[in-house]
């Protein structure tokens, strides 16, 4: 009995720390851009407007609109790191043609996260002979 009641204890912690751990990453850093086209963030179409970035959870990236409530996307996001370090936080898109795919997200130095391409991008690309154009938009607000 009195193993059990350890067992218990033990894993009630351990779950308990990593809550802990988790809220701890939880903003990791918050940027704010105003993003003046119609653009893709993984397989969830948004509007224009302003929008906060961050990341909630591991390899997650949530995008809010701060003017329209049921404008928000999750995202999966890799890592990575910039051959050279960007002059700002920025969002990066990849367009082809008026549409706009969420590619990279730099929060500033070096770090940033690499946006795999959604479904719609990949057979967009396999559809049109040129290359997509590199947009950025650079962060207003970093908190």
């Amino acid at each position: 009995m009195k193993k059990q009641s350890w067992t218990v204890i033990t894993l009630t912690s351990i779950f308990a720390l990593m809550g802990v751990a988790a809220l701890a990453g939880t903003m990791e850093f918050g940027l704010q851009a105003d993003i003046p086209f119609n653009f893709l963030a993984g397989e969830t179409a948004l509007p224009a407007g302003v929008y906060s970035v961050s990341r909630p959870s591991g390899g997650v990236l949530q995008l809010r609109s701060t003017q329209a409530r049921n404008d928000n996307a999750f995202v999966l996001a890799n890592s990575t790191e910039a051959a050279r370090t960007p002059h700002a936080a920025q969002l990066i898109f990849r367009r082809y043609g008026n549409q706009y795919f969420l590619f990279h997200v730099w929060t500033g130095g070096t770090d940033g996260y690499s946006v795999p391409k959604s479904h719609k991008e990949v057979e967009l690309a396999k559809t049109l002979s040129e290359r997509p154009e590199i947009v950025s938009v650079v962060v207003a607000a970093v908190h």
